[in-house]
C-alpha cells in the first residue's frame, strides 16, 4: 500500500526535524519510543488516521451524490448564484442580485444573436461594474465559456464523474431551457472569434441581419482585394445552403437605409417612441445613481477597513503582522482608487 510507505516517511522526517530542534513529543494515552516498536505503533496509529479520513471523504461524497440525484446543487455555487437556508430544502442556490440578471440577460443577448461572439459577452461583462473580475481588473474567456455552457443556470443540475445524469434541479432557473439549447447551438456553430473592438462600428448592422436560409443572424469580415480591403456580411452557418456567401455591407446598408428613408411613422407612433425613450432614460438615470450609491457605500466600507487596520498597525508589535497589515491597507488602497 503505496500511502501507508508514504505515511511512514513522512514520520521519518517529522521525527528527525523534531531531534534536530531538541523538542519532545508527548501524548496523553500513548508514550512515544524511538525503538521498533514504537515506530510500528506510530505507523499503525497513523494508517488507522488515513483510513478514518478516506471513509469520512467516502461518507461525504455519497451524501453530495445522494442530494444532486435528488436534483440539489452541492458544489461551490457558480457566479450570479449564493446558498441560503429553506424550510422545505435545507441548503439551496437562490440568485445573487445584480449578478444573476446581468448573466441572465447575457446569455438571453448571446442566444438571440445581439452578442454575436463570446469576445462581446466578454466586454459585455466588462461594462457592468457589478459583475466580478479578476485581480486584473478583467473577465476571461474561459469563465464566458463556462458560464455560456453551465446547465445550472438553466435550473439543471449534474455530476458526470459521479455518474448523475443531467436532471432538474430545485433551484430558480435564470434562463428557459430553450434559450440554454440556443446558446449550445450558437457555441457548436460558431467558431472561437478573438475580440475586435472595431467591429461595432465598421458593421452596425451586425447581430440584426439574418440569412434568408437558414435564419440565423450573419457575421460580417473584411476581404482583402487587390489594392484595397472590402467589408462584406457573410452567413458562417454549418449545413446552410448560403454558407460563406457574402453580400457587400455597402449593398445591405443602403437596402436598409432606403426602408427606413421609406418609412414614414405617424405623429401618435413618433410621440409614442418618445415617451418610450424617456422612459428608458430615466431607467438609465435611476441605475447609474443606483451604481453610485453602490460605489460610494463599497469606498465606505474599504475605508472602515483601512482605518481599523491602522489601529491594529499601532498596537501591533509582530514585524510578520504588522507587514500584512501594511500590504492589506496596501491593496484597499488600489482597490478604492479603481
Amino acid at each position: 500500500m503505496a500511502w501507508l510507505g508514504s505515511d511512514t516517511e513522512f514520520h521519518i522526517k517529522l521525527r528527525r526535524e523534531f531531534s534536530e530542534r531538541d523538542a519532545r513529543v508527548e501524548c496523553l494515552n500513548f508514550k512515544f519510543e524511538d525503538s521498533p516498536e514504537g515506530r510500528f505503533i506510530e505507523t499503525i496509529i497513523a494508517a488507522q488516521g488515513q483510513l478514518e479520513r478516506e471513509q469520512n471523504s467516502r461518507q461525504v461524497v455519497q451524501k453530495m451524490k445522494a442530494r444532486l440525484e435528488k436534483g440539489y446543487y452541492v458544489f461551490h455555487p457558480p457566479v450570479g448564484y449564493r446558498y441560503a437556508t429553506d424550510k422545505a430544502h435545507g441548503k439551496l442556490l437562490v440568485r445573487d442580485e445584480p449578478i444573476a440578471s446581468i448573466i441572465a440577460e447575457a446569455l438571453e443577448r448571446y442566444a438571440s444573436g445581439q452578442l454575436a461572439s463570446q469576445a462581446e459577452v466578454k466586454r459585455f461583462f466588462e461594462s457592468r461594474p457589478e459583475f466580478p473580475r479578476t485581480a486584473h481588473n478583467e473577465v476571461r474567456l474561459t469563465k464566458v465559456r463556462e458560464i455560456l455552457e453551465r446547465p445550472t443556470y438553466a435550473g439543471y443540475v449534474e455530476a458526470p464523474n459521479w455518474g448523475v445524469s443531467l436532471r432538474r434541479g430545485n433551484h430558480e432557473p435564470l434562463i428557459s431551457v430553450e434559450t440554454h439549447e440556443l446558446v449550445l447551438k450558437r457555441l457548436d456553430s460558431t467558431a472561437f472569434a478573438p475580440a475586435r473592438k472595431d467591429i461595432r462600428e465598421d458593421f452596425p448592422m451586425r447581430g440584426f441581419i439574418a440569412c434568408d436560409d437558414c435564419g440565423e443572424p450573419m457575421t460580417s469580415c473584411w476581404s482583402k482585394g487587390r489594392n484595397k480591403h472590402y467589408p462584406y456580411y457573410i452567413c458562417d452557418t454549418p449545413g446552410c445552403p448560403s454558407k460563406r456567401r457574402s453580400i457587400a455591407r455597402d449593398t445591405i446598408e443602403d437596402n436598409a437605409e432606403a426602408i427606413l428613408r421609406s418609412l414614414q411613422p405617424e405623429r401618435p407612433f413618433v410621440q409614442l417612441v418618445r415617451e418610450m425613450f424617456l422612459d428608458v432614460w430615466e431607467m438609465q438615470l435611476e441605475r447609474s445613481k443606483g451604481d453610485a450609491a453602490s460605489y460610494r457605500s463599497q469606498i465606505k466600507e474599504i475605508e472602515e477597513q483601512i482605518e481599523s487596520l491602522l489601529d491594529r498597525i499601532l498596537s501591533c508589535e509582530s514585524k510578520t503582522l504588522l507587514a500584512a497589515y501594511e500590504a492589506k491597507v496596501e491593496k484597499l488602497e488600489l482597490e478604492k482608487q479603481k
